[in-house]
């Protein structure tokens, strides 16, 4: 009689498949049939959610840790939980320990196997399979029949005949390459459930076995969770609602996370961030819009002519997000007017990107974009309360008065340039002594930022 070695038989694809079963109620052996069996764990009789949850974790630990088929310890915990849960467990806990752990662990040690068999590269280099009967005392006669026969893995029937096949069935089957065919001189062969094998019983006759595994085996065991995800679906349809929810979780964890593509960026920049720039930079109202690292835009209001305002629950939003909005103020000046490029930040800006903690706050006037990012400690850490920054800006700011009417009186400058320069100043000065990553620069829309990158890369 073929026996299992569970010291050496887990790895990792088989307590994979163990593990991520869901743990689900059952009043017979064969509530679950097919390739349900990949998707549930459940032992006849044990309907109580705890107990079957309990249940799985024992199995799996005892399989984790080769505990053997036989093993007393194992046999002392069905049969606590038993007592515990009421559970009815028909036989005995010595005969039902031995069926559960049996039947578990050749469920995931050939699911694990049939995962590294069917990967890609494997059936390239190993396209067919072989099967091999267990030996078994009471042998099934078409186990027997199919002993030592080839079939190709993308052969339909293999789905079928894959084992285990049948309770408790023992058989397996391996991989082989088209040169190790040749050398044992293999045919491959083309059958279909249904059709009939020749074999040899127990007395020496010859006679014909039916090929087709025992009602609830009709497939291949594997951890494929597309199909895990489909059969989970179904069997909630006729569960009793309170599962509901514990499918519901399965399944989200089978469901594979979308792969988050990498933003387009320009010098560093958001592509969405200067795409919308670009739109709103020569309206005559303020807008403002909040975009997170994928490029997302999550927010985005209009305002008046010289202000928009944000509520503590839209502001919410902003942490950590890329703030932008756009300074009109400038187009009421003709071209020849230094202030007609637009001014910075005004210290209401900064408030609002230090308050809500954003990752980088942007300004887009009509001939620049503006861009101070967080310090590098936080914008709480580094300047405390909002108080406290309110007091730093309006300190500069006198500073930077002080200077700009000194140059106005000594003719060094126009009123028009201090008006254009002022804000800017306040931010270089500011940024130079907090160590901020401001940036001022002169305004050229989207395509002719793309084009020069692209020119650089090449």
């Amino acid at each position: 009689m073929a026996t299992i070695d569970f010291k050496s038989s887990p790895f990792d694809e088989a307590i994979s498949y163990l593990e991520n079963r869901i743990a689900l109620p059952a009043e017979r052996w064969n509530d679950y049939k097919d390739s349900e069996a990949d998707a549930a764990f459940w032992s006849a009789g044990a309907v109580d959610a705890t107990l079957v949850s309990d249940l799985q974790k024992s199995v799996t630990r005892a399989i984790q840790n080769g505990t053997p088929y036989d093993s007393p310890e194992f046999a002392a915990q069905i049969a606590n939980f038993s007592e515990q849960y009421g559970w009815d467990i028909k036989g005995g806990a010595d005969w039902r320990a031995r069926l559960i752990l049996t039947q578990n662990l050749r469920q995931s040690y050939a699911a694990g196997r049939h995962d590294q068999q069917f990967d890609a590269d494997v059936q390239k280099l190993q396209p067919y399979l072989q099967y091999l009967h267990s030996d078994s005392r009471a042998p099934r006669p078409a186990h027997v029949a199919l002993d030592g026969k080839v079939f190709r893995k993308d052969d339909p029937i293999v789905s079928s005949i894959y084992p285990p096949n049948g309770f408790n069935c023992g058989c397996s089957m391996i991989s082989l390459s088209q040169r190790q065919l040749d050398k044992k001189g293999l045919d491959v062969e083309q059958i279909a459930l249904g059709d009939t094998l020749p074999y040899v019983d127990g007395n020496g006759q010859t006679k014909q076995a039916i090929i087709e595994p025992d009602t609830g085996f009709n497939s291949a065991p594997s951890g494929n969770a597309e199909q895990r995800i489909s059969n989970l679906a179904r069997i909630k349809e006729r569960l009793p609602r309170s599962w509901g929810e514990r499918i519901d979780n399965a399944i989200a964890k089978l469901t594979p996370k979308p792969v988050s593509k990498e933003p387009e960026r320009i010098n560093g920049v958001l592509a969405e961030v200067l795409k919308l720039e670009d739109q709103i930079r020569t309206q005559k109202f303020e807008s403002i819009a909040a975009y997170d690292e994928e490029g997302n835009q999550i927010f985005f209001k209009d305002g008046e002519q010289y202000e928009v305002e944000v509520s503590l629950l839209e502001g919410a939003n902003f942490k950590g997000k890329v703030v932008t909005h756009n300074h009109p103020r400038g187009l009421e000046y003709p071209e020849s007017d230094p202030r007609n490029k637009g001014n910075s930040f005004s210290k209401a800006d900064i408030d609002l990107a230090s308050y809500y903690q954003v990752a980088e706050i942007r300004a887009v006037s009509n001939g620049y974009r503006h861009s101070m990012k967080a310090p590098e400690k936080g914008w709480h850490e580094t300047f405390g309360t909002q108080a406290n920054l309110n007091k730093v800006m309006d300190d500069i700011d006198a500073q930077v008065r002080k200077t700009f009417t000194r140059r106005i009186l000594a003719g060094k400058m126009l009123n028009a340039e201090a008006e254009a320069q002022h804000s800017h100043e306040i931010w270089v000065r500011f940024s130079k002594k907090y160590d901020l990553e401001y940036k001022r620069e002169k305004y050229e829309d989207y395509d002719n930022l793309k084009k020069k990158s692209s020119k650089k890369r090449t």
